[in-house]
């Protein structure tokens, strides 16, 4: 069962939320290559509240993944 969560906070306080904003900002194509990596758009909010306690510990890791569009 695929849950969307488009803000939230997690058990630590760490809040997060995505908003969609036409026409500003996009997103490089999915690469296969890099499927290790990728966190879809939609599920980039789950990622930071199901992985992080902190602003700072996500922005540690941010580098490490590839936000690709759904």
């Amino acid at each position: 069962k695929n849950i969307y969560i488009g803000e939230g906070v997690n058990e630590k306080g760490l809040s997060a939320g995505i908003f969609y904003f036409k026409g500003f900002g996009s997103l490089d194509e999915y690469n296969s290559n890099e499927r290790s990596k990728s966190v879809t758009d939609i599920d980039f909010v789950r990622w930071i509240l199901t992985n992080f306690s902190s602003v700072d510990e996500m922005l540690a890791r941010l580098n490490t993944i590839k936000l690709t569009p759904v």
